[in-house]
């Protein structure tokens, strides 16, 4: 059975869309589309009329948010347990963003661990850019069930065997 998933890019004044078709072997593009800001035109309607340009239904969405207010990080800390790792990203990365971590989201993953070490990739961006994006994603009518950085997206798309180079 497959599995049509909807994306949306959305900066500035260009939403970009597209629709894949997906089973467990294989992913074919749908359709895609793009629109450009009219003059004088909010978010939501932008997003609208990308909504109303996507042909055909699709069964989740995933979004980009806004890369300018994106920040990320790689953490090194010490110790593997994830308990600690938990208790500990807020606080690390407090010293490294500008203002108070309680007015960021916060997301992150652990890229590597052992029983005395752990790497994370950590990303924030304030709330109230996010609170807005996801209310004018709202009034256009989609519900997102992911949202991602670009380059967390790109990376997303690379089979699970193939090495990084350099």
């Amino acid at each position: 059975m497959s599995q049509r998933i909807g994306a949306i890019d959305f900066s500035g004044d260009i939403a970009r869309g597209i629709i894949v078709e997906a089973t467990l072997r294989t992913a074919e593009i749908a359709s895609t589309c793009l629109v450009e800001r009219r003059e004088e035109e909010d978010d939501a309607s932008l997003l609208a009329r990308l909504r109303d340009e996507m042909t055909g239904h699709f069964d989740l969405l995933a979004i980009t948010g806004d890369a300018t207010r994106i920040s990320s990080r790689v953490l090194n800390f010490p110790f593997g347990d994830l308990r600690k790792v938990e208790a500990a990203v807020g606080f690390e990365l407090e010293s490294q963003i500008p203002g108070s971590i309680d007015d960021v989201a916060l997301a992150w993953t652990v890229t590597e661990r052992s029983s005395n070490s752990a790497r994370v990739l950590a990303a924030t961006t304030p709330k109230a850019s996010l609170v807005e994006q996801l209310e004018a994603l709202k009034e256009a009518r989609l519900e997102p069930r992911v949202m991602t950085s670009a380059a967390g997206a790109l990376v997303e798309l690379l089979p699970a065997d193939v090495a990084g180079q350099a």
